[in-house]
């Protein structure tokens, strides 16, 4: 990680791979603030993928918290048409039945 992005002390960042993921620890993306925003996005350049784990967040915070990196898009083939909101997720089911879901931006 570079020495110029400061994290809170609660935050902890794991790197996954060689120059690729990690895992970021401690916010929380239900109530998130601009200053918390503003430290993901300078982590999420530096990592290209991040994930943050521990999250229950409802599909309209889910969401919310898509929007604070630009305008989201729906798949065409992963929407459902009864809840116009949720074009914006997506869920993945691998094999061992592990639940997975995304924000498509």
């Amino acid at each position: 990680m570079k020495d110029s992005i400061l994290l809170p002390e609660d935050w902890v960042i794991t790197k996954l791979g060689g120059s690729l993921g990690a895992e970021l620890k401690g916010p929380s993306i239900k109530n998130i603030t601009k200053k918390e925003v503003k430290l993901i996005k300078e982590l999420l350049a530096e990592n290209m993928v991040l994930f943050l784990p521990d999250q229950s967040p409802t599909i309209e915070e889910h969401v919310a918290f898509g929007e604070h990196f630009g305008k989201l898009e729906g798949h065409p083939n992963l929407t459902n048409p009864n809840i116009s909101i949720q074009k914006y997720l997506s869920s993945l089911l691998p094999r061992e039945g592990l639940r997975m879901s995304g924000t498509l931006t």
